[in-house]
């Protein structure tokens, strides 16, 4: 006989599970009373508890778990679990729900909760009896890390948390699939015609560790590669086929001139591990040949002129097959031209560095990443300067947390949390880039942050405004409305949660340089508060470069 809450416990045991995000209420006591291997980390709000189990999920390379009460905290949950579902990020979420015998009748907070996520999930069930527990969360933990992966949600009523339950037998493990039968030959042809073809990576790619694949495939073709904004350190920034990001937001397009040149230089476009969300709706590609191999059909792949399909959900053993249906190639002319393009732009970057106080501050955190750290970023103006010169230097999933696909706000700061509280011996710098308006919807957990000592820099790009709306204003009809806010000192209000507060001011080059190294090597929680006008900063760098 074993308690409903002691089986659930003993699953996130099986599945390596070591805390789960949420904040307590009467449908998750007797949860929290039965742990005894496992940490419930009470967060202040649901949101962030949902952005903290992605980003731990992410870093260990597993899905990550949250569980809230029902009602308005399974309201609360909503957005980040919709972030999961829409970026393919692994997740259980758990809601606690009323006991079974009083369904049907009035009952204080009450939320149909599958009803509710079932759109936003792989699937959503209610734990209805007992015997339903340990399959449900196997299941649960299987099907949120499979192809493609997402969050899958259950709602369980606290009676059968209390429950003691008969008959408990171990589940069956399922064995992964590693053989591969995707037809390739479509491909090989295409590429054997190719002259010059370039290989972009997306999420999954990176998610299924294809970094190596990836390497090899353009080192055997001599084929340049890219990456959409969520597989960022897919391959080493300074690989000399690498070309960095290719992305288009609202009237900018943030892929550097080399890798414009690429894209409309080749006669072929690989696209390896997307998402319709991750490509939509203004990917910069080419009207030719494009190639789709991906874990599963994808809408996007209609608004191509000519476009073909590969779908495996093992992406490594396709490319591996791949590779060994192609022979090697020499740098051709053009190979040797984007080679010296990437070149001339590092160089042209140095110098404008010296000029661009955006650049310097991105540049500056380049200078202290390496294949350790986790970098943690937030949509906003200050993302376009970010995902444009961060170099992240490990292909690892959890190297490189960004929400591309749903896009919230708020997103940086919990999940770099969540990551951090999977770095279980304190071996990663991790850094959390984040504006004002994003970072005040989510400042309350630094109180989480300081309460479990976790030694951690948050950078909050202060412009006291919402950047992308304003820049979005300007550039549509010139009128400003309704996106200014008051001017806020975020060093003293961390300093008024117990961490370290740093104001800098960003025209001292030294001033940011030394609040970054203060703040790693003090091992302690930490923001950085940079005044920055950075829809200037990122128009100067526009027009310079």
């Amino acid at each position: 006989m074993k308690r409903g809450s002691k089986i659930f416990e003993e699953s996130l045991v099986k599945h390596d599970i070591d805390y789960f995000f949420g904040i307590p209420g009467g449908d998750v006591m007797e949860v929290i009373e039965d742990l005894e291997d496992v940490e419930f980390v009470s967060t202040r709000h649901e949101e962030c508890a949902g952005f903290m189990a992605a980003g731990y999920g992410l870093a260990k390379q597993r899905p990550g778990v949250t569980f809230v009460r029902g009602g308005p905290g399974a309201a609360n949950l909503v957005i980040s679990v919709a972030n999961a579902f829409q970026c393919h990020h692994p997740l259980v979420a758990i809601t606690g729900q009323m006991p079974l015998s009083y369904f049907g009748k009035p009952y204080p907070q009450f939320l149909d909760h599958p009803r509710i996520f079932e759109t936003i999930t792989k699937k959503s069930v209610r734990i209805t009896d007992g015997n339903q527990i340990q399959p449900y969360f196997d299941d649960a933990f299987t099907l949120a890390a499979s192809s493609p992966p997402g969050p899958v949600h259950i709602d369980f009523p606290m009676d059968l948390q209390r429950k003691e339950i008969e008959n408990v037998h171990p589940s069956e493990e399922k064995q992964k699939d590693e053989t591969e039968n995707a037809d390739t030959s479509e491909l090989v042809k295409l590429l054997n015609k190719s002259e010059f073809p370039v290989l972009i990576c997306a999420w999954e790619a990176k998610l299924q560790g294809c970094s190596q694949e990836i390497s090899q495939l353009s080192e055997r073709l001599q084929m340049p590669v890219l990456c959409t904004r969520n597989a960022m350190g897919i391959l080493h920034p300074d690989d000399l086929l690498f070309g960095g990001i290719v992305a288009k937001v609202w009237k900018t397009t943030l892929t550097s001139p080399h890798a414009n040149w690429v894209l409309e230089q080749s006669d072929l476009v690989i696209v390896v591990g997307a998402n319709d969300f991750e490509l939509a709706p203004r990917f910069p590609l080419p009207s030719r040949d494009v190639f789709f191999i991906s874990t599963h059909p994808l809408k996007i792949k209609s608004q191509y002129d000519s476009s073909y399909e590969i779908v495996s959900s093992n992406l490594r053993l396709t490319l591996q097959k791949i590779i060994k249906s192609i022979p090697s190639r020499q740098q051709t002319e053009k190979h040797a031209k984007f080679v010296e393009l990437k070149k001339n732009w590092s160089k042209t970057l140095n110098r404008l560095r010296i000029q661009n106080i955006g650049l310097d501050l991105i540049e500056t955190v380049n200078d202290v990443l390496d294949r350790n750290s986790v970098v943690s970023l937030d949509v906003g103006i200050h993302a376009f300067l970010a995902v444009r010169h961060l170099k992240i230097k490990s292909s690892k999933p959890g190297a490189w947390l960004f929400p591309g696909g749903f896009y919230p706000m708020g997103f940086s700061f919990p999940a770099a949390v969540g990551a951090k509280f999977a770095d279980k011996n304190n071996e990663k710098t991790v850094i959390s880039l984040t504006g004002d308006g994003a970072f005040s919807m989510v400042m309350c957990d630094l109180e989480t942050l300081v309460r479990y000592e976790l030694p951690m820099t948050t950078i909050v790009f202060n412009d006291s405004a919402y950047g992308l709306i304003k820049f979005q204003q300007l550039e549509y009809d010139k009128k400003i409305r309704a996106v200014n806010l008051t001017r806020t000192d975020y060093a003293k209000i961390a300093e008024g949660f117990g961490a370290d507060g740093i104001k800098v001011d960003p025209t001292d080059v030294g001033s940011f340089k030394a609040a970054l190294k203060e703040a790693i090597s003090s091992q302690r929680p930490t923001v950085i508060d940079v005044d920055v006008n950075t829809i200037k900063v990122f128009e100067d760098l526009l027009e310079k470069s």
